[in-house]
């Protein structure tokens, strides 16, 4: 299906999603930070079939006043990138119908936008609660190397691909019968302590030590993945 793409982000995902949609022959039109501001500038008057917001929290505009700024006849249907933040200190097994309690207030911004999202764009907007990213340079273990000790051990880890994400976002577009929530985490969950040893003794970096607390922590799953995105391309999260 031939669509057109807006992406609000051209950024360390939007850029890369860009060159996927590109080598798929989509089109697609987008704005980095140094183009568009929201705060400033006037939303992007281009068409598109399909609007993917993918910006950082900014926590010095208002929920309400950054959904209002999104004009409603300019696309078919709106998806946002979220954060599986937005769940908080939630424990246990987690899935699109937890109800979230966001203990930041980058989590609480998110969720706030969420759900003025959810009431203007009811019937064509899309959700996307991704959890901790990684690929290319990026990774949370390099924010771990150096520290004494580090918390919660035993907790176990709710990340997700910048490839996978990518894909997962380029299905919801084209799947019309998609839920409005979805919980983007790749379905692999081992403990801090045993995945970044790991990932550190991978990467040639230093070994580090874990407190053993954490066994209480959450692991963030999806009712609606299975249907939509089975074939995981970094399944065991064990590459940059």
């Amino acid at each position: 299906m031939s669509q057109v793409w807006g992406i609000i982000g051209l950024g360390w995902l939007g850029a890369e999603f860009a060159s996927y949609l590109k080598a798929k022959n989509q089109k697609f039109w987008g704005t980095h930070r140094s183009s568009f501001s929201w705060e400033k500038d006037l939303f992007p008057g281009e068409f598109c079939d399909i609007l993917l917001v993918n910006v950082p929290p900014l926590k010095t505009m208002s929920a309400s006043s950054f959904v209002a700024k999104i004009p409603e006849n300019s696309f078919k249907r709106i998806i946002f990138v979220s954060s599986i933040s937005v769940y908080g200190d939630v424990t246990g097994e987690v899935t699109e119908g937890t109800e979230p309690h966001p203990n930041s207030d980058s989590g609480q911004w998110l969720y706030e936008v969420e759900q003025a999202l959810q009431k203007r764009f009811s019937k064509n907007g899309v959700i996307v609660r991704a959890g901790g990213l990684m690929g290319g340079s990026r990774h949370p273990v390099f924010h771990l190397v150096g520290r004494n000790v580090i918390s919660h051990g035993l907790a176990p880890v709710n990340l997700i691909h910048r490839e996978d994400l990518i894909r997962i976002i380029y299905e919801l577009g084209e799947d019309r019968s998609v839920a409005p929530l979805v919980n983007a985490v790749t379905p692999f969950h081992p403990t801090k302590e045993n995945y970044y040893s790991a990932m550190a003794e991978k990467l040639g970096l230093a070994p580090m030590t874990f407190e053993k607390g954490g066994s209480e922590g959450k692991i963030v799953c999806s009712e609606v993945l299975p249907h939509l995105y089975n074939e995981w391309l970094c399944a065991k999260l064990d590459r940059l």
